[in-house]
């Protein structure tokens, strides 16, 4: 039992300084551009989805009593605030960013995620003029248009850092 328990931590203590010399090779061969958009698009969408989570957890509260109303157009207009912060920020660099060639795609796709993401925080507080429940239905499908777009950002990005370490 002890022998078993030992090899299942060498095994993991190997494959952690693995991961770790692959991650530094890769690190070691990026321009300074690549390594500046990897982490500005990661930490854009890192933020992105942290913040949509919270508006989607706390509709859903207003399924179980736990949200209301209020809760759930303070949550919005919080993660709105914070994600344009991100996006102008962290992302955009203050219009310093610049976007190598082979990012160009992401970047593209990221773009559209956050337009998508604005235009549902946008339906969705129309509700609050007019009460139209409609707003929330036409909110919740961009948002997961949104979504959709983010993730796809995401695998393209984790595809073409694994390209990258393979061609190491």
């Amino acid at each position: 039992m002890k022998e078993k328990m030992i090899s299942r931590l060498v095994f993991f203590c190997l494959f952690v300084v693995l991961a770790l010399t692959q991650m530094t090779a890769m690190a070691a061969s990026l321009s300074e551009q690549e390594k500046t958009y990897i982490s500005s698009a990661g930490g854009y969408l890192k933020t992105q989805n942290e913040h949509g989570m919270q508006v989607a957890t706390t509709m859903n509260g207003l399924n179980t009593g736990a949200s209301t109303l209020d809760d759930v157009r303070e949550a919005i207009k919080s993660a709105r605030f914070v994600t344009n912060s991100s996006w102008h920020g962290d992302y955009l660099h203050n219009g310093k960013l610049i976007v190598p060639n082979s990012f160009q795609k992401i970047d593209n796709k990221i773009h559209e995620s956050h337009n998508l993401r604005e235009k549902a925080y946008d339906e969705y507080l129309k509700y609050w003029k007019d009460g139209k429940t409609y707003h929330i239905e036409s909110g919740t499908r961009i948002f997961k248009k949104s979504e959709s777009v983010a993730q796809e950002a995401t695998k393209e990005l984790t595809k073409i850092m694994q390209a990258m370490n393979k061609g190491k």
